[in-house]
């Protein structure tokens, strides 16, 4: 096939890649060419009671249809994760990226990018594959911002710098629909991607920065006085640009500065300091987008001027709990929440999540006296016990009273995840600054299945029903049972198929007692990207072959069949591959080497490339495997989630727990019974039930709440 595509790609002169298709009939497979070397683009999986999802998979490589109909579906099947479109264009970016990633412009925007992923998810997500990706669905939009307006899309320079839409009068302009269309001849839409949390806003005694972080550098300084005055901001950007332009003398930058109307000499100074760093980045080429990055983090202080401020604030902030973060984003998360009196600590520092400091702030910084505010936010903001000071309003720098709340904890999908189910329950908070009633006694539940993600008003209204509920009984610690400090998770023993296993077929002479050989087990629940990675298969030696109890596993009083796991402990210390071979087990060392290799080469990476922790770390998180290591006892163990509580018991130290259910040694047999009698019985149940959150179908997650 490679000589094929080569010689195709040569006697064909066609716009589009030429791309290579291998099919059995029930996988179709795509590939393509890069350095002479052909590469997987996509596969896709036929479906026999799907056959149009083929014909519309395919139709982009067989149809030569210039345009396409602007709905969402048929856009999302054009140009979305799994189409063909993205998977030629992700070939061609990762060829592009591989030659111009050590350009200093480019990598420059590249680390700005990472930056202001930080700000928003509060760790390193941002690897290759997600800046490709996120370069992908610029492109994307703003072609087809052009096709809506009729405009020409054979410029892929003047569309992709904004100079096709700026010629048209249309400047930050996307989603506005028919608003372009009757339009006056210049149209100026402020989209911003700005610190909404002003991270970079630094107070001294006598003025106030904003800072704009250079990687590998001090960071560059803009003065609020120029901040907070639009109309001054502009004017001093102008003369930033002119200057660097011209490669003016900063003290010449200065003397422009200070003839603005309304900027003060000081604060003229300092930004001329600015200036003089910013023209040594510029000198390195490490310039291009400044301009962007200043009016974008200072738009923010812009907009939390008094007069500036909304009277409707409606968000759909990250919802990130503290136990996730950086160590930096800890800390700035901690004295955020310590500043509106929202930080609880102890047993629940783990669960503060970011959203409650974008509710708090928000309604601080940028919400007019008697506004409104609404936030897409967990459904557990509603009832529990870590988030009862946001509920009730008195935020220490502002007051936010809770007007209502809607209820979808089930309604799916909403964000959901590939099944269609939310992963996290979800509710809508409505509140009124400066209003101090308490919540009302009932919230809008809504209930139904939509057909599909982002479904419109109309779409919702025909399948969702609506109805008045009490608002949900608050959780809390008051009178939790000594034993909640007693019962912790399992082990996250994860990806599965590296570490759950089954024997491999023998001979006739069987196969060795001492070393079985073993093969991971793929599951049809496995997620991406480890549903297409091979499990590791060889000989383990049987002291590390351990029963594993996972949640389905528990039923009340017994034990249902457990299963097999591959599990690195010797006595009490947890081996990796180095480990195991320096203690002479040859064949755990190349099983874990085998999926040591494949968790570096999958796994979620830092912008270093690096993998945010070891395989090791991974199924010990926590010590939650290494602390069951210790001497035989008598344990109980409880499902995590479901609709029925069950609980049994596991006699000596040969059967380890899994993180879907939660355990705990007993002191004593007598002990042992006593839990189990309540755990399993239905009075428990009726008195837990409705705290549980929902998954696609039913109740789920159990936690501690059968100690509270």
């Amino acid at each position: 096939m490679p000589d094929y595509l080569a010689d195709a790609a040569a006697r064909v002169r066609a716009t589009r890649p030429v791309t290579g298709l291998a099919t059995d009939g029930a996988t179709f497979i795509a590939y393509g060419l890069r350095d002479g070397a052909l590469h997987e683009l996509a596969r896709y999986a036929t479906d026999p009671d799907r056959p149009d999802e083929l014909l519309a998979w395919l139709e982009l490589l067989l149809s030569e249809r210039p345009d396409l109909l602007p709905e969402p579906r048929a856009v999302a099947q054009a140009f979305g994760r799994g189409s063909l479109t993205f998977a030629r264009a992700r070939l061609v970016l990762e060829t592009l990226w591989a030659e111009l990633h050590d350009d200093p412009e480019i990598r420059l925007k590249r680390e700005l990018w990472d930056g202001l992923l930080r700000e928003a998810y509060g760790e390193e997500v941002g690897g290759d594959s997600l800046f490709l990706q996120h370069s992908y669905l610029a492109f994307v939009v703003k072609a087809i911002a052009a096709r809506v307006l009729d405009l020409p899309v054979d410029d892929p320079a003047a569309l992709l710098s904004g100079r096709a839409l700026a010629d048209e009068g249309i400047l930050g302009a996307v989603e506005l629909g028919d608003l372009v269309l009757d339009r006056p001849a210049r149209l100026t839409v402020p989209v911003f991607l700005g610190d909404g949390m002003q991270w970079n806003l630094r107070r001294y005694l006598d003025r106030a920065d904003v800072l704009v972080d250079v990687p590998g550098e001090q960071p560059l300084q803009i003065p609020t006085d120029f901040a907070e005055d639009q109309a001054v901001f502009e004017q001093a950007l102008d003369a930033l640009n002119q200057g660097l332009h011209d490669d003016s003398a900063p003290a010449t930058v200065g003397q422009r500065l200070r003839q603005i109307a309304g900027a003060a000499p000081a604060a003229a100074d300092a930004l001329a300091a600015t200036f003089a760093h910013l023209q040594a980045l510029y000198r390195a080429g490490r310039n291009g987008i400044w301009t962007f990055v200043f009016r974008n983090l200072v738009r923010p202080v812009w907009l939390s001027r008094p007069e500036q401020r909304a009277d409707v604030l409606v968000g759909n902030p990250p919802w990130i709990v503290y136990r996730h973060l950086s160590p930096a984003m800890k800390e700035r998360l901690r004295d955020g929440l310590t500043e509106y009196g929202l930080w609880v600590g102890g047993n629940l520092a783990t669960q503060q999540d970011m959203c409650a400091l974008f509710w708090a702030r928000g309604a601080e910084r940028y919400l007019a006296p008697g506004g409104r505010i609404g936030f897409v936010l967990p459904y557990a903001v509603l009832n529990a016990p870590v988030f009862a000071a946001l509920r009730a309003g008195r935020l220490n720098r502002v007051q936010v009273g809770i007007t209502g709340a809607w209820a979808l904890e089930r309604v799916w999908p909403i964000f959901g995840a590939q099944s269609g189910s939310s992963t996290t329950s979800t509710c809508v908070l409505f509140g009124r600054r400066d209003d101090a009633n308490d919540p009302p006694a009932e919230i809008d539940r809504w209930v139904g299945h939509l057909t599909h993600r982002d479904a419109n008003e109309a779409e919702a209204v025909r399948v969702l029903s609506r109805s008045q509920a009490p608002w949900p009984r608050p959780r809390t610690l008051i009178g939790a049972s000594v034993y909640r400090a007693r019962f912790r998770d399992g082990a996250t023993i994860y990806p599965r198929r590296f570490f759950i296993v089954d024997p491999e077929p023998t001979g006739r002479l069987g196969g060795r007692r001492d070393a079985p050989r073993m093969h991971g087990r793929a599951g049809a629940l496995d997620k991406r990207p480890w549903s297409s990675v091979e499990p590791p298969r060889g000989p383990v030696e049987r002291q590390f072959l351990r029963q594993l109890a996972l949640g389905e596993t528990v039923a009340p009083f017994r034990l249902l069949d457990t299963v097999t796991a591959v599990t690195p402990l010797d006595r009490a210390t947890l081996l990796d591959a180095d480990a195991a071979r320096d203690a002479g087990y040859r064949h755990l060392a190349a099983w874990l080497g085998d999926a040591e290799a494949k968790w570096a080469e999958h796994c979620n990476k830092g912008a270093d490339g690096q993998p945010r922790m070891t395989l090791r770390q991974q199924i010990d998180h926590m010590r939650k495997l290494s602390v069951q290591a210790g001497p035989p006892a008598i344990r109980v163990l409880y499902t995590k989630a479901g609709t029925r509580l069950s609980a049994a018991t596991i006699l000596g130290g040969g059967t380890l727990v899994d993180h879907k259910a939660h355990w705990a040694t007993a002191r004593s047999k007598e002990e042992a019974a006593f839990l189990l009698a309540v755990l399993n019985s239905a009075a428990v149940l009726g008195k837990i039930s409705d705290l549980q959150s929902y998954g696609q179908r039913d109740k789920r997650d159990f936690d501690n709440l059968v100690w509270t």
